[in-house]
């Protein structure tokens, strides 16, 4: 908490000198103490890592920006890939370049490896949706929904901020994440309302709505890190204004295909209070999101009917048989009041999946 409160974020003219908390000990069993407050500053610093390129505004956040910061990560060890446009349309990622086709700045995907020991197995897969602006797309947003939508980025942040901590950390873990860096804007060139894209797995997506962007570059991202056969794959997104209805800003919305994962995250939740909350993922929803001319459609219904559910079982689709979990952290990616995070961006969930690396380290010992 003292970690997560020095954080400080402002533009103005006159700026703060910031300074990182000191603690000093007089206590027994000191070294077991100073043990447990290096750790907590790398993850604390993970996320803080994160809440900054998150919360930094969108005229000088774009996709380029954030593949940069992702490059810096090589210092840590972190293999660090960016493929541009062309590249994107050469692998086949339509649905990633039919969100970014509206806007001036060049899409980026960017594919990241940690893997000190050359493991063969991948343990964990992160996607991060990385839309680093959403106007709403031609069926564009009412202003002040859009007023926070340099938020919209939320999800590739703490994925970096991920990598980060692990690669501080020095976890035994062969992780892979892929970020698309998108963003969605309504020029000339946008997609339109019932275009029809393939996607990197050669489903094919009828696109109703195009302010339900985010699923679409996470299908791309999804499908391609399913060929690497990860044990676990786990995306972060702030993807559906139906979760804040359903949670507020006091919860994670989680999906899964998978029993055991699922619980886990459960788990860890509450030991690093980025508390999530299951939702039911029955196939009957699933069904909601067929299309009369492809393979699936990218929204359930325009009444917004099980709207977080509906978007999770959209994401289901491209992981196949692989052990999946959706995060969805629209409703806290930012808080009207917390005691240690403040009211801008959080990066909630860094912690959370942080855990759940250490987790997998430990048990692989």
């Amino acid at each position: 908490a003292l970690f997560l409160a020095s954080f400080s974020y402002s533009y103005k003219s006159k700026k703060e000198k910031k300074k990182e908390p000191s603690i000093y000990l007089n206590i027994n069993k000191t070294r077991e103490v100073e043990r447990a407050i290096k750790e907590a500053r790398a993850l604390s610093l993970a996320q803080n890592f994160a809440r900054e390129l998150s919360n930094t505004p969108p005229n000088i956040a774009t996709p380029s920006y954030i593949a940069k910061k992702a490059k810096e990560l090589s210092k840590l060890g972190v293999e660090v890939k960016v493929y541009d446009s062309k590249a994107i349309k050469r692998m086949g990622m339509n649905a990633v370049l039919a969100v970014a086709q509206g806007s001036s700045n060049e899409p980026y995907f960017v594919e990241l490896t940690y893997n000190p020991e050359k493991k063969k197995q991948v343990d964990l897969a992160l996607v991060g949706k990385g839309v680093t602006f959403d106007s709403g797309g031609l069926q564009v947003k009412p202003s002040r929904y859009m007023l926070d939508m340099h938020l919209d980025k939320t999800g590739a942040c703490v994925v970096l901020g991920v990598m980060k901590g692990i690669a501080t950390l020095k976890l035994n873990l062969h992780v892979k994440a892929f970020i698309p860096l998108v963003e969605n804007m309504n020029g000339g060139k946008a997609t339109k309302p019932r275009s029809i894209v393939k996607a990197y797995n050669g489903k094919t997506i009828e696109i109703e709505h195009t302010d339900a962007e985010g699923r679409l570059i996470l299908a791309d991202a999804l499908a391609y890190s399913t060929k690497f056969k990860p044990s676990y794959v786990i995306d972060v997104a702030t993807l559906t204004g139906a979760i804040s209805v359903a949670l507020g800003d006091k919860a994670i919305g989680l999906f899964s295909n998978n029993y055991f994962l699922a619980n886990k995250l459960i788990e860890l939740s509450f030991k690093e209070r980025e508390l999530v909350w299951p939702f039911p993922m029955w196939k009957e929803y699933g069904k909601m999101m067929e299309s009369d001319v492809a393979d699936i459609k990218n929204i359930g219904s325009w009444e917004g009917d099980a709207g977080s559910i509906t978007a999770a079982k959209f994401l289901e689709f491209f992981v196949g048989k692989t052990k999946w979990a959706h995060l969805d952290i629209a409703g806290v990616m930012l808080y009207s009041s917390h005691p240690y995070l403040g009211k801008r961006g959080s990066a909630s969930s860094t912690r959370l999946l942080l855990a759940f690396a250490k987790y997998l380290a430990n048990k692989e010992k």
